[in-house]
């Protein structure tokens, strides 16, 4: 599949989101990073067709979005962040309901959603209430009625956020096993989750894609170094050091403290690998953390 966003514009009354944004989207899964107001929400509601965009084209496998109309919604599976779910439905008649309102076969949808709640692993709950699920086990549902139709583009709002870390692991490494043929676009600030999936990462701010790369391309990209040093137990780091602080851990000789700066600052500062959180608090800084 392959998606061409061209000249893009979008306004919110006086407020400019977007202007003239360009991007090329191809089979992968693409993460969508930046601070709150970013732009994600308005990117993703474009994407599904929610809002309009005010100038520009969106560009299908060479054809026009706007006249695909619901074929082209046929080729989408969306995940909201917000879990409004029918909590009287069952897991597998919230599924069949999706199915319905996609038009599906019934012997499609039967194979499918079968599948889809072993895969998903709620498929001995597949006759529960969805008001008896956990947080985590509601986010996989989501994603299951996303996937309902074998859609060409899949998008996800905070499919991770709030959930303990095990069922985090466990949506990251649902989410990883679906790249095949196909688009996923994440949109998440769970930094971690998915380092270690994505194809391509976009760094949004105000509207404006300030970089698209590859995961191993943090090291080249990242604008400054990554140091850790080891602070004794009762120090306060940030007020100690006039670094940004990327992590810090507890360790049996004291605090190992990991920050960014442009040069080594201290005789006993050990340089390090980038990762992408370091990477992403070099450009958001503070405004990123909210």
């Amino acid at each position: 599949m392959n998606i061409q966003l061209v000249h893009l514009d979008k306004n919110y009354g006086k407020k400019q989101v977007f202007r003239d944004l360009n991007l090329s989207l191809e089979n992968g899964i693409y993460a969508l990073l930046g601070p709150n107001g970013a732009g994600k929400s308005t990117f993703m509601n474009l994407l599904t067709r929610s809002i309009r965009f005010d100038a520009g084209t969106i560009m299908v496998n060479g054809k026009n979005i706007d006249q695909l109309g619901n074929q082209y919604l046929k080729m989408l599976g969306y995940m909201p962040q917000q879990q409004h779910l029918p909590g009287y439905f069952s897991c597998a008649n919230f599924l069949y309901y999706i199915a319905a309102m996609k038009e599906m076969e019934q012997r499609d949808a039967d194979e499918q959603i079968n599948a889809l709640l072993k895969k998903i692993n709620l498929w001995d709950r597949k006759n529960d209430r969805i008001c008896s699920l956990s947080g985590g086990m509601k986010q996989r549902l989501l994603i299951a009625q996303a996937l309902l139709g074998d859609p060409d583009l899949i998008i996800l709002d905070e499919p991770t956020a709030g959930l303990d870390p095990q069922e985090r692991i466990r949506i990251r490494n649902l989410i990883g096993g679906l790249r095949r043929d196909r688009i996923i676009m994440i949109a998440t600030h769970v930094v971690q989750d998915i380092e270690c999936i994505a194809d391509r990462i976009l760094f949004i701010r105000k509207g404006e894609i300030l970089e698209n790369f590859a995961p191993w391309e943090i090291h080249e990209k990242m604008p400054c170094g990554v140091y850790e040093v080891l602070r004794p137990f009762g120090s306060n780091p940030v007020e100690e050091l006039p670094f940004k602080i990327s992590m810090m851990n507890q360790t049996n000789h004291g605090l190992r403290v990991r920050f960014l700066s442009d040069e080594k600052p201290f005789p006993d500062a050990a340089e390090q690998e980038p990762c992408l959180e370091d990477m992403y608090l070099a450009f958001f800084g503070e405004a990123g953390l909210s």
